[in-house]
């Protein structure tokens, strides 16, 4: 939601993007940080690291993330090479597609390793949408599967105070 501005996000983007001045950038940084931000994730799958490459500058930058649509005032940037073009993403976006990557090579390593059944669910595996039941025990982010099948936990019950203070008054 914009506040009071009557300049468009679009104008706002080319005039941090043209700044000469730290007073003109800051402005502008602050005037969209009032846009909510629309993310695009849509070329995620293209996040490899091979076609990532971080960049550390000696001075502040302000430029917005294309990724996460926020705009991002910081010494780091990261220039994505998709194929819809080159693109420039904020560290943090790195980072995110950074593990994703190193997490599938994980995934495919524990499945070659036979750790991780194949169509696991729960998001394990990349098949499925968790709608599969656990066979295995889960302890922190380690799986060992022949386990017996998990249950909820049950939430302990809190007593209900109205129904208390109702017969109390009775």
């Amino acid at each position: 939601m914009v506040k009071s501005t009557s300049l468009t996000k679009a104008e706002l983007v080319d005039v941090l993007g043209s700044s000469k001045t730290s007073k003109e950038r800051n402005r502008a940084v602050k005037l969209l940080k009032q846009f909510d931000p629309i993310p695009r994730y849509e070329l995620d799958d293209e996040g490899h690291k091979s076609k990532l490459q971080p960049k550390k500058y000696d001075y502040l930058l302000g430029y917005m993330c294309w990724r996460c649509d926020k705009v991002k005032q910081s010494n780091y940037k990261v220039l994505w090479n998709t194929s819809k073009g080159l693109k420039q993403i904020c560290h943090g976006c790195y980072s995110q597609l950074a593990e994703r990557e190193e997490v599938a090579q994980m995934r495919s390593a524990n499945q070659k390793a036979g750790l991780i059944p194949k169509g696991f669910g729960l998001g394990l595996t990349g098949v499925g949408d968790g709608g599969a039941e656990m066979n295995g025990l889960c302890l922190g982010n380690d799986i060992i599967a022949g386990g017996p099948p998990l249950r909820k936990l049950a939430r302990p019950r809190r007593p209900n105070l109205l129904k208390a203070a109702s017969v109390a008054t009775n």
